[in-house]
């Protein structure tokens, strides 16, 4: 039936019952809405697979907070439990202070250090945490000498020597 209508001028009256035109219209309307019924539906889709992702992120999410906390618990546990220095560590500290002190020096390397308390290197390189929590002392860099580029390495200076 289609192929004839196709064939007939534009302006041929044609007569068709009530039922007929319904079923055209139905059968129109039912091929114009399948195509948006499908599209409809890989759109419903989507948005589910959307929403599973933001879920799952917003779970990563969570985790990754609690974590953060759990990690700056850890950290400050660590900074509350660093032990006290020994009595040995603070009168290396106070005789420290005494000879740059006298001696009006104003920094001190580690092998300084370690050359004027008569202790090795490694012992003064231990006690930089206490000098350093020591608040008449300070860290810096000694600048290097004959045109040199950098620094020469670290120093523990006393303060009142800085201006």
């Amino acid at each position: 039936m289609a192929g004839s209508i196709l064939s007939l001028p534009r302006d041929q009256l044609i007569t068709i019952t009530v039922g007929e035109l319904l079923d055209i219209i139905n059968q129109v309307v039912a091929e114009a809405t399948l195509d948006l019924k499908d599209e409809v539906a890989q759109l419903r889709a989507s948005i589910d697979q959307q929403n599973e992702k933001i879920a799952a992120m917003e779970a990563t999410q969570d985790t990754q907070g609690e974590n953060e906390v759990n990690l700056l618990r850890i950290i400050n546990d660590l900074r509350e439990k660093q032990p006290e220095p020994t009595k040995k560590v603070k009168d290396h500290v106070e005789e420290l202070y005494k000879l740059m002190a006298e001696e009006k020096n104003h920094w001190f390397s580690i092998a300084e250090i370690a050359f004027a308390l008569k202790i090795s290197k490694e012992t003064a390189r231990n006690l930089k945490a206490a000098i350093l929590e020591d608040d008449r002392f300070e860290m810096g860099c000694a600048k290097s000498s004959l045109g040199m580029r950098g620094n020469k390495g670290v120093v523990i200076k006393i303060k009142q020597f800085i201006k």
